[in-house]
């Protein structure tokens, strides 16, 4: 029998966290506690040693999401979902720095939550360690989105239709077994593709 993922919440703003809370308990996980700041987070992580936590960047505090779980991983190890509001390129490399990490943009929807949360779970088969089975126009693709373009800008630069753009885009995410390019950038990201 499988025991249901134990989630630690850590965010700042209340009515943020009983919403998230709330979304992960219906998705089937067990929180075991939400932090509204880091030395909270520290109490809660040390008592119950999650097994996924989802902590925003921002924490308004001396020690911000990324910082703090750079510390507490050195502890325990666990999948950690970052949330942001920001998608800069240098907030994006930061929480990726940290191994099993993924990130969710604010605002977000339950099943953007979910997406990311079976992402951060999902056990990656050896072909997603290697980016041999995207294609060179894909991977071109990849470099694009993540530059920040939009699916018609992608296509002028590379001089290819937006259908053709829209079809390598839905392939390179069912291949990456994730739902959203954003998602696509961040496991490029993760591993070095980019």
């Amino acid at each position: 029998m499988a025991y249901p993922q134990r989630v630690l919440i850590i965010e700042d703003e209340l009515l943020v966290a009983l919403d998230i809370e709330e979304t992960v308990q219906l998705l089937g996980y067990t929180v075991v506690g939400s932090a509204g700041n880091p030395w909270e987070a520290k109490d809660l992580y040390f008592q119950h040693l999650p097994s996924i936590v989802i902590c925003d960047v921002n924490l308004h505090a001396e020690q911000d999401g990324i910082d703090l779980m750079k510390e507490l991983y050195k502890i325990q190890s666990c999948q950690v979902v970052f949330l942001t509001a920001y998608h800069d390129e240098k907030t994006i490399n930061r929480s990726l720095e940290l191994p099993n990490s993924q990130y969710l943009v604010k605002p977000f929807n339950a099943n953007q939550l979910k997406a990311t949360l079976q992402l951060a779970t999902a056990k990656t088969g050896p072909s997603a360690n290697s980016p041999d089975f995207l294609s060179s126009r894909e991977l071109e693709i990849i470099r694009q989105l993540a530059d920040g373009k939009t699916m018609h800008e992608i296509a002028d630069v590379l001089n290819l239709s937006y259908h053709t753009v829209t079809t390598h885009t839905k392939n390179i995410r069912r291949k990456m077994e994730v739902h959203s390019n954003l998602d696509v950038v961040a496991v490029a990201f993760k591993n070095k593709w980019i």
